[in-house]
């Protein structure tokens, strides 16, 4: 029999999946104890020119990431000419395993299993980080029912172009191969959520280019039965960039508001999905080796991902069986040394974009495949019916900012600026929408509806005619024209809130149209209506 290799601390027990690209190996470190999985570069991209380095670098920028929502990096090691990386071996199921196996998730256990990977999302994006493939199968589940971030194989700082991704949950930026920010990533989880609570994609093909078209192509598809999510999908989903939450701290607020408001206040403890992972684990377990399908492995190795065949890695035959395992140490705060470049903060799945080393392997079990009986099944419990929360309204004054994107209004042309103040005449506090009245310090007044994220203003004004070649009011023309205008914020920032309430708005941001017509004919008066279109900024005042 052939001898494992050797990587320096690590020993190998087997090898789980070998390509063009690198081969993975299963190993223990013999000091901790602990299972990793080992990711060693194969030699012809080493000698792709420039590669080493794209390794070496990506491996320094995802080292600062350290989240239980994001599988570990324990070491990157550059040994002669061999380069290889050590990270967290996770026994548990991708969600995409974890659907086929148990079906369609509740709602809550959908939602829970979605906030775990926004957290750690989260954490990248607030270094600058963004992932690129948000996807069911780049979801992880362990036995506890934690979910992680895997594959950040496509993953790069911000601005940066590449592969777009799984095609049915990528972005529009990323389906025409532009850059692709943090609200690429929001986009794909909101094409997910709506994947969760739909049993279906977002825009479901018959190939990869459809798919990525209609994503580019169609408008934004309506969930429906699911409340107040389904404003949260169609934010995230919004096809300009710009009109989606701007990082995943931004939509993990608004799912986890949507979702107490939907389910209550305790809508998390309903949301384990334990069992739904060992009913995976046990499916996988269960087939055969003939019976594997051709992505996966035999029960006695792990799973790759969808993403590993990608890659080119073929799965292999387990290897002869090991000793039983040495009792694993803790997690240690501080990561052992690599001999060359060691990551010394916990970090991702380091894989190099588009010419990555295998995905994170998911293990079947330790040194030998677990059973259903290893995770029991929680009992049922059932929960007093939670007090809705209440949605405290807008009120007192606001300040406003607005920036005209496009006119045919000769005294306000793209790029004016407007200021003034939005009073609050009236507001609520509810369970549900509320609705109010506004004056504007323009001399316009709104009625609004507001329901705990969205605010929609809607008023009107009457106006003197303008002169067209000057841009000016005529004189003894007031009232002749009306303007229509409609107001679409989203709320970016709370006051605080008593126990049970959704504060406040504290800052909005938006959109808004304005078009003008003619009401009554005047004399000079041009009969021509004329149109606008604005982003709005607001912020509590008094």
């Amino acid at each position: 029999m052939t001898s494992q290799p050797t990587f320096g601390e690590y020993v190998v027990l087997d090898t789980v999946a070998v390509g063009a690209t690198g081969t993975v190996y299963r190993a223990r470190h013999t000091e901790l104890g602990r299972l990793v999985a080992i990711k060693e570069l194969s030699a012809a991209l080493r000698s792709m020119p420039g590669m080493l380095e794209t390794f070496r670098s990506e491996a320094q920028m995802l080292a600062a990431l350290d989240n239980p929502h994001i599988v570990a990096v324990y070491d990157f090691v550059e040994d002669g000419d061999r380069a290889w990386i050590a990270e967290e071996w996770v026994t548990g199921a991708a969600l995409q395993q974890i659907l086929a196996s148990q079906g369609q998730l509740s709602p809550e256990q959908s939602l829970g299993v979605l906030r775990g990977a926004l957290l750690g999302l989260a954490h990248a994006h607030e270094r600058g980080l963004v992932h690129r493939d948000i996807a069911p199968s780049n979801i992880l589940a362990d036995e506890s029912g934690t979910s992680k971030l895997i594959d950040f194989g496509l993953a790069a700082p911000v601005g940066d172009t590449g592969r777009c991704g799984t095609p049915a949950y990528v972005s529009p930026e990323a389906a025409r191969g532009e850059s692709v920010g943090k609200s690429g990533d929001v986009y794909s989880a909101g094409a997910v959520l709506f994947s969760l609570l739909s049993g279906k994609p977002p825009y479901p093909a018959a190939d990869p280019a459809t798919a990525m078209r209609r994503h580019i192509e169609d408008p934004v598809p309506q969930l429906r039965g699911h409340g107040q999510l389904a404003s949260v999908v169609r934010h995230a989903m919004a096809k300009d960039p710009a009109e989606r939450p701007p990082d995943a701290a931004a939509l993990l607020e608004e799912l986890e508001e949507a979702a107490r408001k939907k389910y209550g206040a305790d809508w998390l403890a309903r949301s384990s999905i334990v069992a739904a992972v060992a009913t995976a684990i046990a499916a996988r377990s269960s087939l055969g080796a003939s019976a594997v399908p051709a992505a996966g492995v035999a029960p006695e190795t792990v799973v790759v991902t969808t993403a590993a065949a990608n890659t080119g890695i073929a799965p292999v035959a387990p290897a002869a069986a090991t000793p039983p395992p040495t009792p694993h140490a803790p997690r240690a705060r501080r990561r052992p040394k690599g001999r060359t470049l060691a990551v010394t903060a916990a970090a991702t799945v380091v894989v190099v974009a588009a010419t990555a080393v295998a995905a994170v392997a998911l293990s079947g079990g330790n040194d030998k495949a677990p059973t259903a009986a290893v995770l029991p099944t929680p009992s049922p419990t059932v929960s007093p019916t939670p007090a809705p929360l209440l949605i405290d309204g807008p009120t007192g004054r606001y300040s406003y900012n607005v920036r005209v994107v496009t006119s045919t209004n000769p005294s306000q042309p793209k790029g004016s600026v407007l200021t003034g103040v939005w009073t609050f005449a009236s507001s609520c506090m509810t369970s549900d929408s509320c609705t109010g009245t506004i004056v504007s310090s323009g001399g316009a007044s709104y009625t609004f509806t507001y329901d705990g994220t969205t605010l929609v203003a809607r008023g009107t004004r009457l106006s003197s005619c303008l002169d067209l070649a000057t841009g000016q009011p005529i004189a003894g023309t007031e009232g002749a024209y009306s303007e229509a205008i409609v107001n679409t914020l989203r709320v970016t920032k709370r006051v605080a809130a008593a126990a049970g309430h959704v504060g406040a708005p504290q800052a909005m941001t938006g959109t808004a149209t304005q078009v003008q017509r003619n009401v009554r004919r005047v004399a000079n008066c041009s009969t021509t209506p004329t149109s606008q279109t604005r982003t709005v900024q607001m912020t509590k005042v008094t």
